[in-house]
């Protein structure tokens, strides 16, 4: 007989099956991991029809020196344009922070999900970087080769710069580029854009995430929260999906000259639970968006990671897992998603 994918369901079953093994000093022979948290094998998954929910971050990588985009130097501050230029593009603040970022996900079993600029590749030192922290399993995707608007920019040059950026991802760092984060989000995501969304078709994604909605008053936590039934996964005529931003972006919530304001990491962390809180009420999928650069600013330690994780670990059907996780089961549901 032919060997099934397992669904959840199993796969939740084979993994406390495989912690009570661990508690009792033997090993498992299930094949997948004993954190139920996982998203390793499992094949199949609709948190709707299953229960759980699914919580990814996907950490957007805005590089400098493409006249609108900016970056966080531990002794300089915030960097632009002119400035950009001259202090490179991953400062070494930053590359150890996203070191510390995948150390963070690496303690707790799970994956991280990053959309770079192909503009990140232009250093010797930045490419370095990247090829090995691909190689610790974290999934790369695009986010355009400069940080320039899908919505805004000529079709022809959305077109080229998929095209140089996904070449890098998959020559470079050895990763299949199928996905991409529109740059800055757009609050009627590519709807009404349907020569944008073939654009991106053609040239080889499958998925995007660009729906960035924000509630009428944007201090109030609870109405981000409230949002997020709102902001799920949903097929595109076209066959393209889109995968929406699910709340507050890091930046909206801290920093200023984004729309938010100086706040305590601790306020930071308890929005993310509450996230968490209605995502798993409702059975969703949870994407979040960060970026490096603003959460080392505020969490130099990546404490909000931590906390989160062990959150999740509070409920054996959360799962923490990439936005190419979520790709991968709502694809073979596409249905449930039109």
């Amino acid at each position: 007989m032919a060997e099934t994918q397992p669904t959840r369901r199993t796969f939740l079953r084979n993994s406390t099956l495989a912690a009570a093994a661990a508690l009792l000093g033997t090993f498992s022979t299930t094949g997948y991991s004993s954190s139920p948290r996982k998203a390793e094998g499992v094949r199949r998954y609709n948190p709707k029809k299953d229960g759980g929910c699914a919580v990814s971050f996907g950490y957007d990588m805005d590089m400098p020196c493409g006249g609108n985009t900016y970056l966080y130097d531990r002794s300089l501050g915030w960097l632009y344009t002119d400035e950009c230029a001259a202090h490179g593009h991953l400062n070494q603040d930053v590359r150890d922070y996203i070191n510390l970022l995948g150390a963070r996900a690496e303690d707790a079993g799970v994956k991280l999900q990053f959309f770079l600029e192909g503009n990140t590749f232009e250093k010797p030192e930045d490419m370095a970087h990247w090829k090995a922290f691909a190689k610790r399993g974290h999934a790369m995707d695009s986010h355009m080769y400069y940080h320039d608007s899908l919505i805004r920019t000529p079709v022809e040059e959305v077109t080229r710069q998929l095209g140089k950026t996904k070449h890098l991802i998959e020559t470079e760092l050895q990763q299949k580029n199928i996905g991409l984060r529109g740059p800055g989000g757009y609050r009627n995501a590519l709807r009404g854009r349907e020569d944008v969304q073939r654009a991106v078709l053609e040239a080889g994604i499958e998925w995007v995430s660009t729906q960035f909605q924000y509630p009428s008053n944007r201090d109030d936590d609870r109405a981000w929260v409230e949002r997020i039934p709102e902001q799920q996964p949903f097929y595109y005529e076209t066959g393209l999906l889109e995968i929406p931003f699910a709340g507050h972006q890091d930046r909206s919530f801290f920093d200023v000259d984004m729309g938010g304001s100086p706040r305590p990491v601790d306020e930071w962390i308890a929005y993310l639970k509450q996230c968490i809180d209605i995502a798993y009420e409702k059975n969703l999928f949870l994407a979040l968006t960060v970026h490096p650069s603003t959460s080392f600013k505020h969490d130099p330690q990546a404490r909000y990671l931590k906390e989160v994780f062990a959150y999740c670990r509070q409920r054996p059907d959360i799962l923490v897992c990439t936005y190419r996780d979520m790709y991968r089961w709502i694809s073979q549901d596409k249905a449930a998603y039109a």
